[in-house]
């Protein structure tokens, strides 16, 4: 796999900002971050079903949600119950 450019990671997905694919990093030992593996992201809360479509479509069937309990009870994920996606909250 080759080192990919920061318009390569970046993901269009709708209004979202910052939405960026995590492959193509180039690790300590000489290897590369696989693509389409692990995507971040602002917190899709609210999105429509053509947006949450676009998540499923990259190949998204985690999520894993970082944010507060604060934060998960003001802005829900919108991911969750989709399709067959799992969301894990910490």
């Amino acid at each position: 796999m080759m080192q990919l450019s920061r318009e390569e990671r970046l993901l269009h997905i709708g209004k979202m900002t910052n939405v960026r694919d995590l492959g193509g990093y180039e690790t300590q030992e000489g290897y590369y971050t696989k693509s389409h593996k692990y995507v971040r992201s602002t917190c899709p809360s609210g999105i429509s079903d053509d947006l949450k479509e676009q998540f499923y479509q990259y190949g998204i069937r985690t999520v894993i949600d970082l944010r507060s309990d604060y934060e998960l009870v003001h802005q829900p994920h919108s991911l969750k119950g989709y399709k067959d996606m799992k969301l894990l909250s910490y």
